[in-house]
């Protein structure tokens, strides 16, 4: 009897532990595969007579990370079957978004030239009798270098080369360390990022490590510290389309990201207020009286007058706010 697989598509970042009353949900993250290119075809068995993908038992949830593409590309792009390009509409195969990581900030937008983020493109479990360096997901049993190939990326330059889309206004994500390297697309209105996993990260590093997997103990192993298979399974593409959508995105949360004191991740969000103005107009004395308590006293007798004085005196208010 095998054990199925449970995996959220997505899961919300916070900015304290979760289960805390003051935690505060930053933003959500995702990622997703571009249908019928590189990575999705390197699995492919085929289709069925009714169009259907096929893969082998081997790959999870290709069909969820496919349309998990396909949803961000029809609300940016405007079209479900448009690849993303970094940067922007390039055209170059090279510049293609294969695999997609999907960050989407829980604000109205981002404002230009204030975002950053810093990424870890390795993640090393660096063992006493391990020769060679494998990357791992799992951070509860494994010495991790988190530190390994950490870079800032940033939208620097994207306030003079201002881009435009269905989504509404975009930059570049370039490399700090080579602006001319660019690395995924920032959509602003919308608060949406697009990063390229396979230039985020050394997506041809050896993996290793326990994966769900729908077998009779729910669970695989991909690669085998210390065997041969640790040696030919990389991130891309074979951690990205053997594990759930859960295991990757916990493996970029816990490892690429981490939870230490360092800033991950700064941006400034922008938020639309709107307010409407009336134009109430009041001719002389009309409206000259108050329903504050203060504008009379006990007898009804108006206050703003001089006791014996109601002949000569009138009382005189001023709006203030229509209430």
């Amino acid at each position: 009897m095998s054990v199925g697989v449970t995996s959220s598509l997505f899961q919300t970042i916070y900015d304290q532990d979760f289960t805390l009353q003051t935690a505060n949900p930053i933003f959500d993250m995702t990622f997703g595969l571009l249908p019928g290119y590189v990575t999705v075809q390197s699995s492919q068995t085929g289709t069925d007579s009714a169009g259907k993908e096929l893969f082998p038992s081997s790959s999870l949830m290709m069909r969820e990370k496919m349309d998990s593409y396909r949803q961000f590309a029809q609300a940016l792009l405007g079209d479900a079957t448009r690849p993303f390009f970094a940067p922007f509409d390039s055209g170059a195969p090279h510049d293609t978004i294969d695999v997609a990581l999907f960050i989407c900030f829980a604000r109205d937008s981002i404002k230009r030239e204030t975002f950053a983020m810093r990424f870890n493109q390795t993640a090393s479990n660096i063992g006493p009798n391990d020769a060679t360096p494998t990357e791992t997901w799992q951070t509860t049993n494994l010495n991790i270098n988190s530190t390994t190939g950490s870079s800032i990326y940033t939208d620097i330059g994207s306030a003079t080369n201002k881009l435009t889309a269905f989504g509404g206004q975009l930059g570049n994500v370039v490399d700090s360390a080579n602006t001319s390297r660019t690395v995924g697309l920032l959509f602003y209105d919308r608060g949406v990022l697009v990063l390229d996993l396979a230039k985020i990260t050394s997506a041809s590093q050896f993996v290793s490590g326990t994966i769900d997997a729908v077998t009779a103990t729910g669970t695989t192993t991909l690669g085998g510290v210390r065997t041969e298979t640790a040696f030919t399974s990389k991130f891309i593409p074979d951690f990205v389309v053997s594990a759930s959508m859960d295991n990757v995105i916990d493996h970029i949360a816990g490892c690429r990201m981490g939870s230490g004191s360092n800033t991950q991740m700064t941006f400034q969000n922008v938020t639309n207020i709107n307010s409407t103005l009336l134009f109430c107009r009041a001719n002389a004395d009309e409206f000259n009286y108050s329903s504050n308590p203060t504008f009379t006293d006990n007898a009804n007798r108006i206050v703003v007058i001089d006791a014996g004085s109601e002949d000569i005196q009138t009382s005189m208010t001023f709006l203030t706010k229509v209430g």
